[in-house]
């Protein structure tokens, strides 16, 4: 585990920069080095890492879980995906699980509209997650209900930009 990485990413979601989507380039690649470090680390690294982690970190790595299913899909991106999932893997169900299900309903759609096998793509990315979080993802797998109006979203297209957005009428 290289330590600057880690530092680097954690100091990215210190930042007060929000939503994510303002944040320039480097702060979005910290965090997805931070989760691919994680995923890529021996399990006593992973829970040195994740006692590093703040409930203010829970909260960002959660936002940004949630916005990298909309670039997956911008920008046609399968490896996107994996890291929102490594994301939400990361927080290891310390968020709470409503919002972690409403995480995995985005990425689920987002591999559908990437012309990716949802049910690979998601299982195959939560293989760095805790038994209980992969658990929980193939659970989610397993239910029948994955529409995103049902879980407060909507997609939005505009000038060839999209989105995942959130209903506030919810």
């Amino acid at each position: 585990m290289d330590g600057d990485t880690v530092r680097s990413a954690l100091h990215a979601l210190h930042k007060d920069t929000f939503p994510f989507t303002l944040w320039n380039r480097s702060t979005i690649e910290d965090i997805r080095r931070l989760v691919s470090c994680w995923c890529d680390a021996v399990v006593d690294e992973r829970h040195r890492i994740a006692a590093l982690i703040s409930n203010d970190h829970l909260e960002r790595l959660l936002l940004f879980s949630q916005e990298v299913a909309s670039w997956a899909v911008a920008e046609h991106s399968e490896p996107l995906i994996e890291d929102g999932m490594a994301a939400l893997a990361l927080l290891d169900l310390r968020a709470d699980f409503r919002e972690i299900l409403m995480a995995l309903c985005l990425h689920y759609n987002a591999a559908l509209r990437i012309r990716a096998d949802p049910h690979r793509t998601l299982l195959q990315a939560a293989h760095c997650g805790s038994n209980r979080f992969r658990e929980f993802v193939a659970e989610y797998l397993r239910s029948g209900e994955k529409n995103l109006g049902l879980m407060g979203y909507v997609e939005w297209t505009k000038d060839g930009h999209f989105a995942y957005l959130r209903q506030m009428n919810w």
